[in-house]
């Protein structure tokens, strides 16, 4: 509520600049879910002032997921592709009257049927049978803040409803700070917690990097025009290292990792392992 306080007296000072109206959108919707309309509008300024920023967009499609929106989130994430792979101006020219907003809002294929999960829900099921499963393991790594654990619950929730109802193969969660209360309240979201594994693991330098060199490594990279915090470095080392050296996962053959905001929203009808064996 502080946070919310300054950003108000920044915005009566200069409510021209975007970053403002996605801090106190972003702010909103820390406070609490069901301020997440009002962080909608905040957001959807934004990205009127600036289309060009990749964060405006995702953290919008991010708020309309946990609204329970999944075309308006689709139609956010198509507006940032076609705006980020080949510019603005060319959709532009496909909507001569519509802007950002106009066009995510009211002229984006996402918006012309039926919500994708309820398409699904309604879908056809097929009636073959599951064949013998694989060896294998699907993977989480979480959290880094409240906003990946509350991404984690709808990935979750929709993994199983997509996939994991069918193809029962074991979820693992690895972390480094969860605590009761969240594994439990996961475990819920995933409705088969008997599939549901929980393993805390440690993010951390190489093992053979000695302490001084540990001292010399900056808590910020700046590259490629992003700034890197040191946990998402260690995270980064832990996929292409540690994660192998795990004992957990020398039982299995194949893995899929899935990021705590990876999000299916439609039915897998097919084992997703069978077609890696």
């Amino acid at each position: 509520d502080e946070a919310i306080k300054f950003l108000e007296f920044g915005m009566s000072m200069e409510s021209s600049e975007p970053q403002l109206h996605f801090n106190l959108g972003l702010a909103y919707r820390k406070v609490s879910p069901t301020r997440s309309k009002e962080a909608v509008s905040y957001m959807r300024n934004a990205l009127r002032l600036n289309p060009k920023n990749k964060d405006y967009y995702w953290e919008l499609a991010r708020t309309y997921n946990y609204l329970n929106q999944s075309n308006l989130m689709l139609s956010v994430l198509d507006g940032m592709t076609r705006t980020l792979r080949s510019g603005w101006s060319s959709l532009l020219n496909e909507n001569s009257n519509a802007g950002v907003d106009e066009y995510i809002h009211h002229h984006s294929r996402f918006l012309e049927s039926e919500p994708v999960i309820q398409q699904a829900e309604i879908a056809e099921k097929s009636n073959e049978a599951p064949a013998e499963l694989q060896s294998a393991v699907i993977l989480y790594l979480c959290c880094a803040d409240a906003d990946e654990l509350r991404d984690l619950h709808f990935s979750l929730a929709a993994l199983h409803k997509f996939f994991s109802n069918r193809y029962q193969y074991p979820v693992v969660i690895l972390h480094d700070r969860l605590n009761s209360s969240d594994m439990v309240s996961l475990s819920a979201a995933f409705s088969s917690p008997e599939l549901l594994l929980f393993k805390k693991i440690k993010l951390d330098f190489p093992r053979n990097m000695s302490n001084e060199d540990r001292a010399k490594i900056p808590k910020h990279l700046h590259l490629a025009g992003h700034q890197w915090s040191l946990g998402y470095r260690h995270m980064s080392n832990f996929f292409c290292d540690d994660i192998f050296q795990l004992d957990l996962l020398q039982q299995y053959e194949y893995y899929w990792r899935l990021d705590a905001d990876s999000f299916i929203l439609t039915d897998i009808r097919f084992d997703v392992f069978q077609r890696m064996a």
